[in-house]
């Protein structure tokens, strides 16, 4: 079973999704180990830690201050990447290398996935993340919200154990609470790990396994550099 340990987390930087959004973010000597089998309820305000914490689980960033764990390796960013599926994304990490790569659709991503990681077929997957056939020919970020269900299901398939939500407020947590059951259920099934972000235990409450806070009350930290 899968487990992250972060020791002395620090970290300032501008998390971001398509057509979601982007926000300045600040994480401080957060310190957590997480077990697989568990989905987790991140709580910090806006701008606080729990967005950052998702984007550096998620590869997003090569350096920052503290350890990271991921099954007794020490975990860079490649690693992370390799591991981490950042929900509402494609994972596609050609397209920072290969700017001319054409964009791939939903149906190639996760038959890619599946290429090297024949666990499930491609049917199972589209049944257990309750993906629109009609839709698997499109690119993910055309697709609406369900593009965080496509995000999953694409790191599924690529065999990935650890989940990061962006970080969600309250009107995005009821907006996508049916997606949200339904991929912790899938990743708990396989002993993987979920982390959701949001400002208050009561709107995650219903869905998570365990709370934890980010203690950082300071939203800007001008002696942090992105």
């Amino acid at each position: 079973m899968v487990q992250v340990i972060i020791a002395e987390l620090t970290h300032a930087c501008e998390p971001e999704l398509f057509s979601y959004g982007m926000m300045r973010d600040s994480c401080v000597n957060f310190s957590y180990s997480f077990m697989g089998g568990k989905a987790y309820g991140i709580i910090s305000d806006c701008g606080s830690g729990g967005w950052t914490l998702s984007y550096v689980l998620s590869g997003r960033t090569d350096s920052y201050n503290g350890k990271i764990e991921y099954n007794n390796m020490m975990a860079s960013s490649s690693l992370l990447r390799k591991n981490v599926c950042y929900i509402g994304d494609d994972n596609d990490y050609r397209k920072k290398y290969f700017w001319n790569k054409k964009t791939k659709t939903i149906r190639q991503l996760i038959q890619d996935g599946l290429f090297s990681n024949p666990s499930h077929s491609f049917d199972e997957i589209v049944e257990l993340f309750r993906l629109t056939p009609e839709r698997l020919d499109r690119p993910i970020h055309s697709i609406s919200t369900e593009r965080y269900s496509a995000s999953a299901a694409i790191g599924f398939a690529c065999g990935k154990q650890v989940y990061c939500f962006p970080w969600l407020n309250d009107y995005w947590v009821e907006r996508l609470t049916l997606r949200i059951e339904n991929i912790i259920g899938n990743v708990k099934k396989i002993g993987g790990i979920v982390i959701l972000p949001t400002s208050r235990e009561q709107y995650v409450q219903h869905l998570v396994d365990q709370m934890v806070e980010i203690g950082n009350t300071k939203k800007f930290l001008p002696d942090l550099e992105l």
